[in-house]
């Protein structure tokens, strides 16, 4: 019953349930016998001083007398502590959307926690109620990480404004009977942009863990891979939770005995369950981590450190944020991080999205990981696997960091408790009234002095567009040093402070009474008999007490399906399996022609400079088939070198080459011989699905012509299967010589969960990768239905001209000027309705005849009739349809322009932009513009008001490139390219970073004659010739 309170349950003796606190032992630490507190129970808060209290409310000072009994805390009872917002006003629920709060806004209501999520925030306020706020795209993509069902939330413009969270159910969705009160919360992790796939976690005063949000990796710990939109309480932990990390789609939660658990994804390692699991959906107990007191989690890895102050980390090494290099490779299991000091030195530990941060005892804070934002705050913007020293003004010592798993931005909060702050800064994340989009040595936070009262900041947690921090007022000071032992007797006044046994960034009300209920569910340990790593070329994969777990095993193949390959979901221990046939080897030149030491960026500006200077050449363009020369720029991992390396400006790479596409973090080309050629970067055998088309990933340890983790020469696809999933191999007669290529869309630095689309010279569309929507077209969709070689799509009544790839959804237009889709329709990708979510066939869209062009964005599609008309269906969040609609997405297509006058030749559609080229050869775009990808000579996103722009470009434009990952766009002279958008990798092909609002001249060595020109998040890639 709603109306039943925490403090109304019976207590533990009433109830006649035995204590799950853990038994007290006989051999301590330090002086011969170790303390134990209940399970769930934490320390004092870090700002109570021993033998000192707390100043209570009027109305709870009843419960002072708990404080010399017990040794608890109820810090429900406690008025001390309010809170501080600033950066993207969506965050907190305050419109209009794109509107900043620049410096940190003084909110004078008492709260538990606060912590900031990608486009929301949670509050725990001081009787222990969660409150939710902020903003959701589309309740088609609403997947329940606020814990609040969507009939009392409101979706696209409509924001939420600090909504109760007042529903909250058992396990297995049982009744609870009662409402809890919580002490800690762990917002949604994702995307900075995202407001949709991700999942919340809340901790009670008894140490029950509740999650809520996506699941579709058993990320909520219930047992299942279903959805909700309620908090459920998670099943199997045999105690109380002190702390928890909520990551991508991975949980870990810390309990009271030291032990870390752990559900979701382990694709990357991210749960130290070796390289056989794939995921797990129910608590398991990670490997080798004993007495942990910290544990906070990146986007999809995490950091660790126990009382002795030893550092371990798992999952992804992407950047090098375990610091130390290992090509790419995550850590699948618990391994220690050496910070390059004695072991002991480490005070506290930090996560960020890609980056980790070390604080030492002598006040001093290391850093490793990624930097393309300032976030290591070392002076500079490169990557590092090596620790730095973070350079603080005046040599000032810190005593707490913060940060949080979808952050580009970090926290140091000094002794005297001033806050500096370094990394991203593009939505005044850092608070501190400046407009540029990034800082590289911490600066001050000045705007802290609205507090009207400070005398402790307790935490900071940061997403990846707004900060919450919590600050307090307190009757007495922290002590000035903070003792590192544990007392050898229970007090019997008052409590006894004892930092260590708590992280130190985390809020200083911790759960304080143990569960009074034990879970009836039996927890699941770590399985210790692996399947073996033998054989790589043949998947199996197979559930066994809620654990996917990875194999290799011989060749077969039972339960084929329609189209011959079996249905790997069935959780049964003799699951089917792929059959990969032997590939002969195939020498591929280096077509790559790689640039050992190219150039890396290291300058500590962030602000852009704006360029001038346009070209002018006269427009005589005439296209053509044959093949041409290629050109690259941008992240050198796109075409497979070495990561954190860039091309600043085009080079010319001699070939014969007739089509080119830049995906995330990989490339694709096509050659006069209809081969189709792909070459990039794989951080990890556990997240890749499929999109490079060449099969799985191998060990190469011995032969070059392989796929494997990290860099990846190009490869050339000499195999692929039929609609009915029959091997065709390079030199039958039916192989199919290709014409078109469409490389996957994901987030900048995605190497994984995304797919790929070709077209043959006889119109087949054939597809790969990820098919977790049925994005495939070939009528089945899960996590595991992927495809790692190229598929024909069955059902298509004709042949194809053109195919679009978008993050979740494939659209093909068919000779007849017919467009078909498959894939997600949660925000009406493909033009089914609010009725439909997914198809996993091809269908046509209705509504859509006689189209001649069509282009794709991340979550939208925009369409060209031979009649002037504009369709789109999609997001339009941005405005990106140049149509306002309150932020909805058009489900079906909808006419968004009908140019009567000026004839419309292409539309061409950027990751959350559009533009429109007319026949005069004028460009008109509307959408995002954060990093002026409009072209238009400012930074400011259309709206209602103003809902499309002209380009700044007098010349006459020929065509228009971008890509569906892409926040670059390219416009195509008759002897020259303009650029504009974003360029923190180089990705315009100029010599100097920064983004640009105006169109520049992209650095060719001469004129040139460019065909085709696709970029991707990090690199661009280009086919022409010099003239």
């Amino acid at each position: 019953s709603p109306t039943v309170r925490e403090s109304d349950v019976p207590s533990l003796a009433a109830s006649g349930v035995p204590s799950l606190a853990p038994s007290r032992q006989d051999e301590g630490e330090f002086s011969g016998k170790k303390e134990h507190r209940g399970a769930g129970e934490a320390p004092l808060p870090r700002h109570v001083a021993p033998g000192r209290t707390l100043n209570f409310s009027p109305r709870s000072r009843k419960f002072s007398n708990i404080l010399s009994r017990h040794r608890r805390f109820f810090f429900s009872h406690i008025q001390a502590c309010d809170y501080l917002y600033w950066g993207a006003q969506e965050g907190r629920g305050e419109a209009p959307l794109g509107s900043d709060q620049e410096v940190p806004d003084f909110v004078d209501r008492p709260v538990r926690d606060a912590c900031a999520g990608s486009r929301h925030s949670f509050i725990i306020d001081a009787d222990g109620t969660p409150y939710v706020s902020g903003f959701i795209e589309s309740f088609n993509a609403y997947k329940g990480h606020m814990g609040v069902p969507r009939d009392d939330l409101e979706e696209a413009m409509e924001v939420n404004e600090w909504v109760p969270v007042t529903e909250f159910r058992g396990p297995g969705g049982s009744d609870l009977g009662y409402t809890p009160e919580f002490n800690r919360v762990y917002p949604g992790a994702g995307a900075p942009g995202n407001s949709r796939d991700m999942h919340s976690l809340l901790i009670d005063v008894r140490g029950y863990v509740y999650t809520t949000g996506n699941n579709d990796m058993g990320q909520l710990c219930h047992g299942t891979t279903d959805n909700t939109d309620v908090f459920t309480r998670v099943p199997g932990l045999p105690s109380g939770a002190t702390a928890a990390a909520v990551g991508l789609d991975f949980t870990l939660i810390l309990l009271g005995d030291g032990s870390v658990w752990g559900c979701g994804s382990n694709e990357n390692g991210e749960l130290g369950l070796g390289r056989d699991v794939v995921s797990v959906d129910v608590p398991t107990r990670l490997p080798v981590l004993e007495d942990v007191v910290e544990v906070h989690a990146g986007l999809t890895f995490a950091v660790y450190r126990d009382r002795a102050g030893a550092v371990f980390g798992t999952g992804s090494n992407l950047f090098g944020q375990m610091c130390v290099s290992t090509e790419g490779e995550p850590y699948t299991s618990p391994t220690v991080i050496d910070v390059g000091l004695d072991v002991g030195r480490v005070q506290m530990v930090m996560a960020g999205r890609e980056s980790t941060y070390y604080l030492m005892t002598n006040g001093k804070v290391m850093a490793c990981g990624r930097n393309d934002e300032g976030q290591l705050g070392d002076g500079t913007r490169e990557d590092s696997n090596e620790p730095v020293k973070v350079i603080l003004p005046n040599n000032i010592d810190v005593r707490m960091i913060g940060s949080g798993p979808s952050s580009q931005s970090v926290f140091f909060v000094a002794e005297e408790d001033t806050v500096y702050a370094a990394g991203a800064n593009d939505r005044h994340q850092l608070g501190l009234s400046i407009d540029d989009d990034c800082v590289t040595k911490p600066r001050l936070i000045e705007g802290m002095d609205v507090v009207p009262f400070l005398d402790r900041v307790e935490k900071v947690c940061s997403s990846g567009t707004h900060t919450l921090a919590i600050v307090c007022q307190i009757i007495t000071k922290t002590p000035t040093s903070v003792p590192t032992f544990v007392p050898s007797q229970s007090p019997t006044e008052t409590p006894t402070y004892s930092p260590s046994t708590t992280p130190t960034s985390s809020p200083s009300f911790s759960p304080t009474v143990a569960p009074s209920l034990v879970p009836t569910e039996t927890p699941t340990e770590i399985p210790t008999n692996y399947p073996s790593d033998a054989y790589r070329s043949t998947l199996q994969y197979y559930v066994a007490d809620g654990v996917t777990y990875r194999d290799s095993v011989p060749n077969r193949v039972p339960n084929q399906s329609a189209y011959g390959e079996p249905d790997i979901r069935d959780p049964v221990p003799n699951a089917a399996t792929y059959i990969v046939p032997n590939r002969n080897p195939y020498n591929v030149p280096d077509i790559l022609n790689r640039v050992p030491n190219a150039a890396t960026y290291t300058a500590a500006d962030c602000k852009p400079d704006i360029l001038d200077g346009m070209p002018s050449y006269s427009p005589t363009f005439s296209p053509t088939l044959l093949g041409y020369n290629w050109y690259f720029w941008g992240a050198e991992e796109g075409r497979g070198n070495t990561i954190g390396e860039n091309q600043q400006v085009p080079q010319e790479i001699p070939d014969e080459i007739i089509d080119v596409s830049a995906g995330s973090r990989h490339t694709f080309l096509i050659n006069t011989d209809g081969e189709l050629i792909v070459a990039g970067f794989i951080e990890s055998d556990f997240g890749y699905r499929g999109h490079m088309g060449v099969g799985p990933i191998d060990d190469c340890e011995n032969e070059s012509d392989q796929l494997c983790e990290g860099s990846n020469d190009p490869l050339v696809v000499i195999e692929v299967f039929d609609e009915k999933g029959k091997s065709v191999e390079m030199g039958d007669s039916d192989f199919p010589f290709f014409r078109f290529v469409y490389a996957a869309a994901g987030v900048p630095a995605d190497s994984g969960e995304m797919h790929a689309a070709a077209i043959d010279f006889n119109g087949d569309v054939w597809v790969t990768g990820n098919n977790n929507k049925g994005q495939l077209c070939l009528g089945e969709f899960g996590d595991l239905n992927f495809r790692d070689s190229f598929h024909k799509v069955p059902g298509l009544p004709g042949p194809a001209l053109k195919a679009q790839v978008g993050d979740e959804f494939t659209l093909i237009l068919l000779e007849n000027g017919d467009v078909w889709g498959c894939g997600t329709n949660e925000q009406g990708e493909i033009g089914q309705g609010e009725d439909v979510d997914i198809s996993t066939k091809a269908v046509k869209i209705e509504d859509l005849k006689n189209i001649n062009q069509m282009s794709a964005g991340l979550q939208f599609a925009v369409f060209l009739d031979n009649k002037n008309r504009i369709f789109a269906t999609g997001s339009n969040l941005y405005g990106q349809m140049c149509a306002f609609t309150s932020g909805l997405p058009l489900t079906v297509p909808e006419i968004v322009f009908d140019f009567t006058d000026d004839a419309v030749i292409q539309v061409e559609a950027g990751k959350e932009s559009s533009y429109y080229l007319f026949e005069d050869g004028s460009a008109r775009s509307c959408g995002r513009n954060d990093e002026g990808q409009l072209g238009n000579g400012d930074f400011v996103n259309t709206d209602e008001e103003t809902p499309i722009v002209d380009v700044d470009i007098d010349d006459e434009i020929l065509r228009i490139e971008s890509g569906p990952s892409s926040q670059s766009v390219f416009f195509i002279l008759e002897e020259s390219v303009l650029a504009s958008g974003l360029n923190d990798r180089f990705q315009l092909g100029i010599d100097e970073i920064g983004s640009r609002d105006s169109p520049v001249e992209v650095l060719f060595d001469g004129p040139v004659e460019i065909q085709y020109i696709s970029s991707s998040g990090t690199h661009t890639v280009a086919n022409g010739r010099y003239l």
